[in-house]
C-alpha cells in the first residue's frame, strides 16, 4: 500500500480548505463574509426603531424602574439589547444578563442566586428573602445602579411575574433599587395585559415594540454588510433590494438569510450581481419563508 504524500492536500488537513467556501469568497473576492450573525453590537447596523428603543431605555434608567422592550422573532431584539448594554457608562450602571428564563418560581429564583452569586435553597420562601436582601444592598456594594435585562421572557408564568414584582417592591415601594428590562415577543406583551398582572404592569415605566426594517432600512442594511467587507454596493440591484425587503418583511435575521442565499445562488451561476431575476428563478423556490405580503407595502415609508 503505498503511504500518503505529506505534501497533497487532500491527505494534509492542515493545508486542505473547504473548496466550496473558498470558492464562494473568492469570486466576490470579500474579506469576510457578510451577513452573518456573528457581528460585534457596536457594528451593527441600527435602523430607526433600534436607535429609539435604545434611546428610551437609556432614558427609563434615569427614572428607574420596569422597562419591556416588544418585537416578534427575528426583528433584532437581543443584538439591540447588547447593543444598549454595551453604550452604558459602566462607571455608573452594572449590568446582569439572564436569557432563556425558567417559568416556575423555583427556577426562576435558583436562576437569580446564580447569577448573584448565592447558594440556592431547596424552599422557596428562603430564595426570596436572600435575593430580597441582597438586592436591596447591591447598589451600595457596587457603588453603581444594577440593571437586570430577562431576555426571552415569553413563558414567564403569573407566579414568576409576582416574584418579579415583590422582588422591587422595597421600603414600602416608595424607592427603586435596581432597574428591570424585560424583552420577549408579543406573546409577553399578551401575557402581561393579562388581569391578574394587573399590578406588575402598573409598575412598568416604559414599553416599546421593536418594528422590523423599513425598505430603506433593509438597503441601508444590505449596503452597510457590503462595506464592511469591501464589497461594491451595486453587486445588490435595486430590484433585488426591493425583492429582498418584500421576502423577509424587514426582519433582519430573514434579510440575512435572503441575501446570503442570493450571493451562493449568484456563485453558483457565476453572476457578477445579484438582481430580481436571479431571486426569483434561483432563491425564492429554496426559502423556507412565508411570501405573503403581510403588510411589508405599509412599512416601505
Amino acid at each position: 500500500m503505498t503511504a500518503p504524500n505529506n505534501n497533497d492536500k487532500e491527505h494534509n488537513p492542515k493545508e486542505r480548505a473547504s473548496p466550496a467556501l473558498t470558492t464562494f469568497q473568492n469570486w466576490f473576492k470579500f474579506e469576510k463574509f457578510p451577513f452573518t450573525k456573528y457581528i460585534w453590537a457596536s457594528k451593527m447596523f441600527p435602523s430607526r426603531s433600534q436607535q429609539d428603543l435604545i434611546t428610551g431605555l437609556r432614558y427609563s434608567l434615569e427614572v428607574r424602574g420596569i422597562s419591556v422592550a416588544i418585537g416578534p422573532p427575528g426583528v433584532g431584539k437581543s443584538i439591540t439589547l447588547r447593543r444598549f448594554k454595551e453604550e452604558l457608562n459602566t462607571q455608573e450602571f452594572h449590568v446582569f444578563y439572564l436569557w432563556n428564563m425558567r417559568n416556575s418560581p423555583q427556577g426562576f429564583l435558583r436562576s437569580l442566586c446564580r447569577v448573584f452569586q448565592l447558594n440556592p435553597s431547596v424552599y422557596v420562601a428562603d430564595m426570596f428573602d436572600a435575593l430580597s436582601a441582597h438586592l436591596f444592598t447591591l447598589e451600595g456594594h457596587l457603588g453603581k445602579h444594577p440593571v437586570i435585562i430577562f431576555d426571552d421572557c415569553d413563558y414567564l408564568s403569573r407566579d414568576v411575574i409576582e416574584y418579579l414584582r415583590l422582588l422591587t417592591n422595597f421600603e414600602m415601594d416608595s424607592v427603586e433599587r435596581f432597574s428591570i428590562v424585560l424583552c420577549g415577543t408579543e406573546m409577553l406583551q399578551a401575557h402581561l395585559k393579562e388581569p391578574g398582572n394587573l399590578a406588575f404592569r402598573q409598575r412598568v415605566t416604559y414599553s416599546q415594540a421593536l418594528k422590523p426594517f423599513t425598505v430603506e432600512d433593509t438597503r441601508a442594511y444590505i449596503n452597510y454588510h457590503l462595506q464592511r467587507v469591501d464589497a461594491p454596493t451595486e453587486l445588490f440591484t435595486d430590484g433585488a433590494v426591493k425583492l429582498i425587503f418584500q421576502y423577509s418583511r424587514g426582519y433582519p435575521r430573514v434579510i440575512n438569510q435572503v441575501a446570503i442565499q442570493s450571493l451562493i445562488q449568484a456563485a453558483i451561476f457565476k453572476k457578477d450581481i445579484v438582481d430580481e431575476h436571479l431571486i426569483k428563478r434561483h432563491v425564492q423556490p429554496n426559502l423556507l419563508t412565508d411570501f405573503s405580503d403581510d403588510g411589508s407595502k405599509q412599512r416601505e415609508t
